[in-house]
């Protein structure tokens, strides 16, 4: 959601570094590549690399869509969609629940008519501040989902080693951290987003941090699992 505020009101400084941060997740698929041909990881990789663009080209890109006064708040609107997209698949594909999943996909499509309503009715101001207030609940929503259902299992394995706990954790610390900050954008003056907006910085940096962990995860146990099955012939001869 950084994006969404104009570059030039933001220290140049903690800019890069938050652009940079973006880039983690690509530096693990340099290094891992085919063990992160995956679905989950592979969604994480295309995030980082969609919103490290979007970053990157956002005055550009905001400049030539405010030319045209019909296209106002497109960007900011376009930005949460993808957001939550990628929030909701990369914990749908970890979660096993039919029921859950049904669910999940239902109020996706209730979110999308919400955002297309919200798009066409509402007047634009800094932020599409509601619907961030929606996806924010959605997303927490699924992620306690995720967290439900791994703490039910019977597994000897601790959670801390499942790659999607660190990125619902990301997520959590990201959207949670800014969430007021996002709520009230619309009523601050250019100043006071001047003054406190790199705060929002802070979780969204170690957003990116949980990333990458969590796929470096998924790297090890896709090795484990390799090598597991090369061991396990060899028992046959005890």
């Amino acid at each position: 959601m950084w994006g969404k505020v104009h570059k030039k009101e933001k220290p140049l400084s903690f800019s890069f570094i938050l652009q940079i941060s973006y880039l983690l997740p690509l530096v693990c698929f340099l290094l891992f590549g085919k063990k992160l041909f995956r679905v989950p990881p592979l969604l994480l990789i295309i995030y980082s690399a969609a919103f490290y663009l979007l970053l990157t080209y956002f005055e550009d890109i905001k400049d030539w869509v405010d030319r045209f006064q019909p296209l106002k708040g497109v960007y900011s609107n376009f930005y949460t969609f993808l957001e939550y997209t990628f929030f909701t698949l990369i914990i749908f594909f970890n979660i096993s629940s039919r029921s859950l999943k049904k669910i999940i996909i239902a109020l996706s499509i209730a979110f999308v008519v919400f955002q297309t309503v919200y798009f066409l009715t509402s007047k634009f101001g800094t932020l599409d501040t509601l619907a961030i207030g929606v996806e924010t609940i959605l997303v927490f929503g699924y992620i306690i989902c995720f967290f439900y259902e791994q703490f039910r299992k019977q597994t000897s394995v601790s959670i801390y080693y499942h790659p999607c706990f660190w990125i619902a954790v990301g997520i959590l610390i990201y959207l949670g951290g800014s969430f007021f900050f996002y709520i009230m954008a619309n009523h601050m003056t250019k100043e006071e987003i001047k003054k406190y907006w790199e705060f929002t910085y802070i979780g969204e940096i170690i957003k990116n941090i949980f990333f990458s962990l969590a796929l470096f995860l998924y790297a090890k146990a896709i090795n484990e699992k390799r090598v597991n099955k090369k061991v396990l012939p060899n028992l046959d001869m005890i």
